[in-house]
């Protein structure tokens, strides 16, 4: 699956977005995934409209009896489609695969896979039963295809993994009880449990069973012929693993799962942060990758593609002469938009709120916020305050001052910190003046000249190189 469009479809309204690469090349294979999402801008609605796109047919048909014949069958699936439109727009929802609609795209070649965080909730015990019934595998009832044999080999792959990928001294066997229930072993401590897990087990290792228990189960079922197009779907399955953790299970997934397309959603900044430097720097495999950001500026749901631009790919268009200023102008102001929202989520500023909200949260007139990079986040004054607090309420009185002394003295040595706040006056001003014209083409208005173009693109670099800098060492 290249794009999946949406329109009018749960948080999407009319405008809706396209998910996926920005220019996909239709003829080479579909490229993986990775999108950042803070709560409440989207992600959840993408997961569902891929879930509707592939599984349609047979969510009508659980929920829809078949005695119910004609208009009274009609109304009933028309009543099912209604949850999914947009509550503003209330117009019906669009979707389109490749850029053809979702009830004519060919999915019969398509095996997908899908499951949220939320299908592997703590609990008392782990049910394989219960585990599979929360999950979309292809189309396919999973417990029809789990015999003895087959859980054998699940089991014995979940632990290996565990041992070999995630240096977890933890086990796993099925129970005796011919339920389906689940084993956990911990020799070290002595306990075999496979029940009141809680009580015994921390949830990330609780949760990392329950993942690897799916995964496993899909890399063993899933069809091993080339014809076949395998597409597995997270959306944020990483919220309760530890750090550790989710270093190996991007592994796991880019190294076990090459056969398939991989869309994995995400809430958690470091995980995308960790992703993305394992993809660009380990894994050399941008290419096989497409880096994608959703938000909400002033109740609208954006998407981009964080390749889609940069200052050097904007200097490359103007070498080359391929865009025109007014153009050039648009992409200038929706790329510092962009980094805007970026910016807004390493300084813990709502990502929901419109670009010139964001800006008047760092600085209002005269009365600028000072800020300083520390080695994972972009901190204000107020954090050094708090900084100090924490200091007076739990040092030692007598290292209390020195404390004290380095917290400032870092804040004002940091020069990185002292450029953010020129930096964004300068753009804004740019963006105002310099580029307004260009984005809005008013007649009567001279052309935008080069030098502004790159006086804006100077101040753009610096930008994202702070931006760059703290991303880095979030990692």
């Amino acid at each position: 699956m290249h794009t999946i469009e949406i329109h009018n479809f749960k948080a999407f309204g009319a405008d809706g977005i396209i998910f996926g690469p920005t220019e996909p090349d239709l003829t080479k294979r579909p490229k993986n995934i990775l999108c950042y999402g803070d709560n409440g801008t989207g992600k959840s609605s993408v997961f569902e409209a891929i879930w509707w796109a592939f599984f349609s047919d047979e969510i009508i048909r659980n929920k829809v009896p078949n005695a119910l014949i004609g208009e009274e069958r009609e109304n009933a699936i028309r009543q099912i489609q209604l949850k999914y439109n947009n509550t503003i727009t209330n117009a019906d929802f669009l979707l389109k695969i490749n850029g053809e609609d979702y009830k004519t795209f060919d999915k019969s070649q398509y095996s997908v896979y899908m499951f949220r965080g939320d299908s592997l909730a703590l609990e008392s015990n782990i049910s394989l039963q219960k585990l599979y019934s929360m999950v979309k595998f292809g189309g396919v009832d999973f417990t029809t295809l789990l015999t003895d044999e087959v859980l054998g080999v699940i089991i014995a792959e979940v632990n290996r993994v565990m041992k070999e990928v995630f240096f977890e001294d933890l086990q796993i066997e099925l129970s005796q009880n011919g339920q389906g229930i689940i084993v956990l072993i911990d020799e070290t401590r002595g306990i075999s449990k496979d029940d009141e897990l809680p009580l015994f087990f921390n949830e990330a290792k609780i949760h990392l069973v329950k993942l690897l228990l799916l995964m496993s189960s899909i890399e063993l079922l899933a069809p091993q012929d080339d014809s076949s197009h395998r597409l597995l779907v997270l959306d944020d399955i990483f919220t309760s693993l530890d750090s550790s953790n989710r270093l190996f299970i991007f592994q796991y997934l880019a190294e076990h799962f090459k056969r398939f397309q991989i869309i994995l959603l995400t809430h958690n900044v470091n995980f995308f942060n960790l992703a993305e430097h394992l993809i660009n720097n380990h894994y050399k495999a941008i290419e096989r990758w497409a880096m994608l950001s959703l938000y909400e500026a002033n109740g609208e749901y954006k998407l981009y593609e964080k390749s889609q631009l940069s200052t050097k790919l904007i200097r490359e268009w103007l070498r080359k002469g391929v865009k025109t200023d007014h153009e050039i102008g648009n992409k200038i102001r929706q790329y510092f938009e962009i980094l805007l929202h970026q910016l807004a989520v390493l300084t813990m500023i709502d990502a929901k709120e419109e670009s010139k909200m964001i800006l008047n949260d760092i600085y209002v007139g005269n009365k600028n916020r000072d800020f300083y990079i520390s080695g994972t986040h972009i901190r204000s004054a107020s954090d050094v305050l708090v900084n100090i607090k924490n200091v007076m309420a739990n040092a030692p009185k007598e290292r209390r001052l020195q404390r004290i002394s380095g917290i400032i003295n870092r804040y004002y040595k940091n020069e990185g910190g002292k450029e953010l706040i020129p930096t964004l006056e300068a753009m804004t001003l740019f963006q105002k003046v310099a580029l307004h014209k260009a984005s809005h083409g008013h007649a009567g208005l001279p052309d935008l000249q080069s030098k502004e173009i790159n006086t804006s693109l100077i101040i753009l670099e610096r930008l994202e190189k702070l931006i760059a800098k703290v991303n880095m060492e979030r990692v």
